[in-house]
């Protein structure tokens, strides 16, 4: 089994799969490797339902959280499946086997006043403070993920045109529009704030630098997220996601078309809109039980 899913892995990553969905796929699949061994099972071919229903219930009974073992079942049975394809399974086991169905909670989602309050914080009269300006600015655009914001390079943004090249999951390339103040913020971090931040001699090409001349990393970013939270008296720290969250739900709240809203998040799927959907949903049953309707 263990030449199968070294297979299956070479197969995802030439997909373009990112190294942390890579690693993760590899845990789910090494976890069911060790149940089938323990239960005298070593080739894929001799995998029943039977078993698999086995390791559900082992990963249950396991003390694992509802959203880990619906992560494992959902690997197992998209491993099986390329199985199946590639001709190494004649049935797939897992066709039939049920997953455990996950209760999700609405994650935070910002308001755009406290965003607001976030974008007033960095001090513009140095060149970091212009430079998270900026990156907000931008993520307030874009609605970006973490990853995407801190891969950009000088050459991604066109000015001309007002719109920005962005690499999503999957290296999929997909162009967004800039706001005329995101365009304002990114031209005055490139003139005033970035020349310094780079230093003479550097062709560092990331667009978004630390004070070590380096492309900006997750741990500055989020540094300067908490300051800015802190001085603006957030309750708790907004992260990148949280603002993409934000920008997604704002959109749908003035009308915006899930189509569009779905390529601006870099999605494949409308199902991944589905809790932005509830959270306005939400909102809507909040306002109808405030007003006078049926009364």
């Amino acid at each position: 089994m263990n030449e199968d899913i070294a297979k299956y892995l070479e197969h995802l990553k030439s997909r373009n799969y990112a190294t942390k969905s890579l690693e993760m796929y590899s845990y789910c699949l090494g976890k069911f490797i060790d149940f089938a061994e323990a239960n005298g099972i070593e080739r894929v071919q001799d995998v029943d339902l039977k078993l698999l229903e086995s390791f559900r219930l082992h990963l249950v009974q396991g003390n694992c959280s509802e959203r880990t073992v619906a992560k494992t079942i959902n690997v197992v049975r998209q491993f099986f499946s390329w199985l199946e394809s590639q001709g190494i399974v004649f049935l797939n086991p897992a066709s039939d086997l049920m997953n455990i169905k996950i209760s999700r909670k609405l994650q935070y989602v910002p308001n755009w006043n406290d965003f607001l309050k976030l974008l007033g914080q960095p001090d513009v009269k140095t060149p970091e403070g212009i430079r998270t300006r900026a990156m907000l600015e931008t993520c307030g655009s874009c609605a970006l993920r973490r990853a995407e914001l801190l891969g950009m390079n000088v050459s991604d943004v066109d000015f001309h045109n007002g719109i920005v090249k962005i690499y999503g999951k999957g290296r999929k390339e997909r162009m967004l529009p800039l706001t005329s103040q995101a365009v304002h913020w990114i031209n005055r971090y490139l003139n005033e704030s970035r020349p310094k931040l780079l230093g003479e001699g550097n062709d560092e090409q990331a667009l978004w630098l630390t004070t070590q001349r380096a492309r900006m990393t997750v741990s500055a970013l989020n540094g300067a997220l908490r300051r800015c939270s802190i001085g603006a008296k957030l309750k708790r720290t907004m992260h990148i996601h949280q603002i993409r969250r934000l920008v997604a739900t704002e959109m749908l709240r003035n009308g915006g078309h899930p189509v569009q809203i779905k390529d601006l998040l870099g999605h494949s799927t409308m199902k991944s809109l589905s809790d932005y959907l509830k959270i306005t949903i939400t909102d809507l049953k909040r306002t109808h039980s405030k007003s006078q309707v049926g009364k």
